[in-house]
Order: C-alpha cells, then sequence, then structure tokens
C-alpha cells in the first residue's frame, strides 16, 4: 500500500513538472489561456501529491483547494502567498476554459515565475516530516 501511495506522489509530482513546462511552451507562442491552464494544472498536481503524502485523500478540484488551504495555509506551513496563488490560478483557469477570459503577457510571466516556486516550495515540503496526523473532513 505504501509503495502505491509513493508511487502515485512521485507520478503527481512529474504530471506537475510536465504541466509547468507545457505552460512555458504555450508562453513562447503567446497562448496565454493555455498558459494558465496548465499552470493551474502544475500546482494542482503538486498539492495533490502533497495532501496524499500525508494520508489526505482529495476527491475534486474544490476538495483539494480546501484541504490545502486547512492543512497547510490555516498552520502556516505555507504562505499566504502560496495560498493565494493557489485559489486564483484556479479562479483564472475557470475563466479561460468557460468565459474566454482574457490575459495579458506580464500578468501571465508573474503567474510563471510564482508556479516555479511554488512547485519548489512543495517539493521541500515533501521532503518535511509531517507535525501532525491528519483529520477528518
Amino acid at each position: 500500500m505504501a509503495e502505491a501511495r509513493e508511487e502515485l506522489i512521485l507520478r503527481w509530482l512529474a504530471e506537475g513538472r510536465d504541466a509547468l513546462e507545457d505552460a512555458e511552451f504555450a508562453a513562447t507562442g503567446a497562448r496565454w489561456r493555455n498558459c494558465i491552464g496548465r499552470l493551474y494544472y502544475a500546482c494542482f498536481h503538486a498539492v495533490s501529491a502533497l495532501l496524499v503524502s500525508r494520508d489526505y485523500t482529495p476527491t475534486s478540484h474544490n476538495n483539494v483547494e480546501r484541504l490545502f488551504r486547512q492543512h497547510f495555509g490555516d498552520t502556516g506551513a505555507v504562505s499566504a502567498d502560496a495560498i493565494a496563488l493557489y485559489e486564483d490560478l484556479h479562479k483564472q483557469r475557470l475563466a479561460a476554459d468557460h468565459s474566454g477570459g482574457v490575459f495579458d503577457e506580464p500578468q501571465v510571466r508573474v503567474w510563471l515565475a510564482a508556479t516555479r516556486g511554488f512547485l519548489a516550495a512543495i517539493e521541500e515540503l515533501l521532503q518535511a516530516p509531517y507535525a501532525s496526523a491528519p483529520q477528518a473532513y
């Protein structure tokens, strides 16, 4: 069981890195809406890996967001900026996918840089021991 969980964590981390690379590629072609979606998924996969590593079972995008805020943001394990980035990218991805959101290059480039740092911070957390047991949700 632990082996399967470890494989899932590693797969989600790899998917997060791949999504970030896809976002960077989309940015080279000024495909900002596509870039936003890939940035969100880079974060989503990394956060999902983190949650699974702590024995939480994320069941939806909204659930991942809520668990991330509750167990990592509210406890101070991650910065308020990291929580805000994740939540903002989630909203922006929905706008890009469902309402034809318009994005400008300077803002997307800020999100690109922030997402690189976000993934690095999540990977660092994955290396740190977790101080408390998971709580029911």
